[in-house]
């Protein structure tokens, strides 16, 4: 099952770069790449930092608030980062 698994990894994520190739050349979209790769940056910290925690925290309860506690400091950030350009693009 793994390598069934790998596979379609790969397959979609080939689909997912063809396809963000070819609309950049027929139809190009100005992406934030930049933005964008901050923010799985940051998931992927924040995975890191549960793992991490994971060993320091009891399973039960404990643990699962500290997961509960990094699930809602995602939204959050990402509020936070982006809120000026929220509020500047629905007022004009």
């Amino acid at each position: 099952y793994a390598g069934s698994a790998w596979a379609a990894l790969a397959c979609y994520a080939f689909m997912c770069f063809a396809t963000w190739l070819l609309g950049q050349k027929y139809y190009p979209v100005p992406y934030a790449m930049g933005r964008m790769g901050f923010y799985l940056g940051l998931a992927i910290a924040l995975c890191f930092v549960a793992l991490w925690l994971d060993t320091m925290v009891p399973s039960g309860w404990g643990r699962f608030g500290v997961h509960t506690g990094l699930f809602l400091v995602y939204p959050v950030m990402v509020w936070v980062i982006e809120k000026r350009r929220v509020i500047t693009t629905l007022g004009t």
